[in-house]
């Protein structure tokens, strides 16, 4: 079975291009073919894992795809962007592809569900307006690489360090603000250090890195969204909810609730406060008990809940059945 997974957008620093990229990986060990392509390929770091197991990453415009899949036998078409989805339903289809979409939040348009084989939903919010698809709709979450994002080696912070903040996360204008009420909130305190492992940051100071894992392995707290959430909890760091949106700390308590809006800040859509990140930062900070609990707890449910290799053998399944049982 030969794969196609593809967005019609450049390939840059984002969740879209991780989740590609995990799913990639993982489906090559599984022995499926696979190809990763995107408009444009300005940064090839966040594929290379998929490329090492097999994967190939190539530059395609929609109207490049039709001769491409024809030429290497392409048997699925798995769109992840609206216009990826709606090539396939047109143009894919006509030359007999099967056509998948993944729809990677409630924002990501899909015109019309006619031209789909099947459709994926990373969260229950973006399941919602399709329940009338039935047994065509699955709900499979991100994947986490847990060989990669598994916590480091045990290191109690010593009496007077800061706590150790990451903000994870591509940074567009709508989470500016955001970012600001956190450096905002870390200013007026000495017992908590940020660093931004992003394309922006106040004061000029992002760290891009094609590698987030050993930065998070030594977090206490992570304030990001979607996958940055389960792939900080995964390295057994305390996580935040933080975009355009305020959901706070990730507890056991909130864990699901949190989850049926795949982290983005929509559960209760609070605007970020300084005075709110303060608070929380505060709590970790002085609560040593309450830290080592959210550092247990995260490595756990990423085990039960987000490891890459059961969301691929769930990808595959989809596959296998709008190709009739085939492999």
């Amino acid at each position: 079975m030969h794969v196609l997974l593809y967005a019609d957008r450049p390939a840059g620093t984002g969740g879209i291009e991780t989740h590609v990229a995990t799913l990639a990986k993982e489906l090559c060990e599984l022995g499926v073919d696979v190809t990763i392509g995107f408009r444009r390929v300005g940064r090839a770091g966040p594929f290379e894992v998929a490329v090492a197991r097999g994967a190939r990453l190539v530059e395609l415009t929609k109207a490049e795809i039709a001769a491409f899949a024809l030429r290497e036998r392409v048997d699925v078409f798995h769109a992840h962007s609206a216009g990826a989805a709606a090539w396939g339903a047109r143009e894919g289809k006509a030359i007999g592809l099967k056509h998948v979409v993944t729809l990677h939040g409630p924002g990501q348009s899909l015109v019309s569900a006619e031209g789909v084989d099947r459709v994926v939903a990373v969260s229950d919010e973006a399941a919602g307006p399709f329940r009338h698809l039935a047994e065509r709709l699955a709900v499979i979450e991100n994947g986490v690489d847990l060989e990669r994002f598994a916590p480091g080696p045990a290191r109690p912070r010593r009496a007077g360090e800061p706590l150790r903040a990451v903000y994870l996360g591509r940074v567009g204008p709508a989470k500016k603000p955001g970012i600001l009420a956190l450096e905002r909130a870390a200013g007026c305190r000495t017992d908590v250090f940020v660093r931004y492992v992003s394309d922006w940051a106040p004061q000029g100071r992002p760290e891009l890195t094609d590698d987030p894992a050993r930065i998070l392995k030594e977090a206490d707290v992570v304030f990001s969204t979607g996958r940055g959430i389960r792939e900080a909890m995964a390295c057994g760091a305390a996580a935040c909810v933080l975009g355009i949106h305020w959901d706070g700390l990730v507890t056991p308590e909130n864990l699901d609730r949190l989850r049926r809006y795949n982290f983005s800040g929509r559960a209760t859509r609070r605007p970020p406060s300084a005075a709110e990140i303060s608070r929380t930062m505060h709590s970790l900070a002085s609560d040593r008990r309450l830290l080592a609990g959210l550092k247990e707890f995260g490595p756990v449910a990423a085990a039960r809940l987000w490891d890459a290799k059961t969301q691929a053998r769930r990808t595959l399944a989809v596959y296998r059945e709008v190709m009739g049982g085939t492999s």
